[in-house]
């Protein structure tokens, strides 16, 4: 039973297509952990991803929903295509692909049934334990409807974070029938959503896509993303889940420790 928050529907949704089960045995827990239950929304899946997906629906039917876009596959030689198929489809149906998610939460809350906050991470990231105290901040503000993230992200471990953190993208909602992802706005700021909507949140999203090495060359290779050059990290004292965003913020402030160099 969900201690913060208890009058409230809290549900958790993501998007799952390649990722694998390095990163999603860490992410959809995560999410679970916070929501009453999930919706795994499955798009271009492998069949890992796919398989991973269905393992937690089983396991956890009265928590775990799994559903699909129903939007046009790649093949296997459009994926490949000068390595960057995967990428180009993505940007050309970004606003499809996460407003299959509304839909069908819209869908449901128009049979009955209630939708009080959205947590809408990617499948690479996950919320620190600050997460409770943050919603609870967030609800008690009748003027804010989304909640805009900086993430930290993680090098090899759950103790090295990049020094350097990512911009703010909307992650959590009050949800509302009248949200939209059509059209696509940069850093998934959901129509009809304006600035003054958005409380700021930093270092409580956390960003996985660096977290094993076997990822980082899986997005080198299909997403041409990866480390640019040599960057600064910083070493934790804890696991950074179990900080708190000040302390975090702290650690920013100072010196770095190491350079990604001297961890590949």
């Amino acid at each position: 039973m969900r201690k913060f928050l208890p009058e409230l529907k809290i549900v958790g949704a993501m998007l799952i297509s390649k990722e694998g089960r390095d990163i999603l045995d860490i992410s959809i827990p995560n999410l679970m952990k916070w929501s009453d239950w999930v919706l795994l929304m499955l798009d271009n899946e492998s069949k890992e991803s796919k398989e991973i997906a269905l393992y937690y629906q089983n396991t956890y039917p009265d928590k775990v929903v799994v559903e699909y876009t129903g939007l046009s596959r790649l093949t296997e030689d459009q994926e490949k295509e000068r390595s960057k198929g995967l990428l180009r489809r993505f940007k050309r149906l970004h606003g499809p692909i996460r407003q299959a998610i509304f839909d069908s939460l819209q869908n449901r809350i128009k049979k009955g049934e209630k939708v009080d906050i959205l947590l809408f991470p990617d499948a690479d990231e996950i919320f620190s334990n600050s997460l409770p105290e943050l919603l609870e901040q967030f609800w008690a503000m009748p003027d804010k409807k989304a909640i805009s993230m900086n993430w930290v992200t993680v090098f090899n471990d759950m103790k090295t974070i990049f020094k350097s953190n990512g911009g703010g993208h909307t992650r959590i909602l009050k949800f509302a029938m009248d949200f939209t992802a059509i059209p696509h706005q940069k850093f998934s700021h959901y129509v009809p959503l304006t600035k003054e909507d958005r409380l700021g949140s930093r270092c409580v999203l956390i960003h996985l896509s660096q977290l094993t090495k076997e990822n980082r060359e899986k997005r080198k290779d299909k997403w041409k993303f990866g480390i640019k050059g040599d960057e600064e990290l910083c070493r934790l004292d804890k696991d950074v889940r179990e900080m708190t965003p000040d302390k975090i913020k702290e650690v920013y402030r100072g010196e770095a420790h190491c350079f990604t160099r001297e961890l590949l």
